[in-house]
């Protein structure tokens, strides 16, 4: 008997979709998004600032992959960096609502990254989606263009002969 290696769930959000935060600080959860969540993600999702080197947007991770990712750090041995990386990312996140309708409630103090800016962009990454201020976005699409050019360019050098 030939036993198959459980596929773990997950998520591929992909994509980038407009959106509006609403004057109760709610924002429509994009459809494509929604239907993928599994029944038990339907509920809360773990919400954090966004980290690394661009900052001003939010970061929406399904309960299911919060609870993966904080099982995967259990892999790093040295306990220093272990806390390091949970720290950072257990200060800028909490797990929100999403209510009935798919709309997530982006706490008070998580709206001040928005200003008045009501227009959003939400974009789909594999595991997390983002959640930016449009005009922050647009702001900074050539930077976050740049950095995935000079990624990909960096990957290929590694497999040209």
């Amino acid at each position: 008997m030939s036993s198959k290696s459980e596929k773990k769930p997950g998520y591929d959000f992909w994509g980038n979709y407009s959106g509006k935060i609403d004057k109760k600080g709610r924002a429509q959860v994009p459809a494509d998004f929604f239907a993928g969540f599994a029944p038990a993600d339907q509920e809360v999702v773990w919400v954090r600032k966004g980290i690394g080197n661009v900052k001003g947007y939010l970061e929406i991770w399904p309960q299911s992959a919060n609870e993966r990712l904080k099982e995967e750090t259990k892999n790093i041995e040295d306990i220093e960096k272990r806390k390091q990386m949970l720290r950072g990312y257990a200060s800028l996140g909490r797990p929100c609502k999403l209510d009935n309708q798919g709309r997530l409630v982006i706490p008070q103090d998580y709206r001040a990254l928005f200003g008045q800016d009501e227009e959003v962009v939400w974009l789909g990454i594999e595991q997390v989606i983002e959640l930016w201020p449009r005009s922050y976005f647009e702001a900074n699409e050539n930077t976050l263009a740049d950095s995935a050019n000079t990624v990909k360019q960096e990957e290929q050098k590694k497999f040209t002969v």
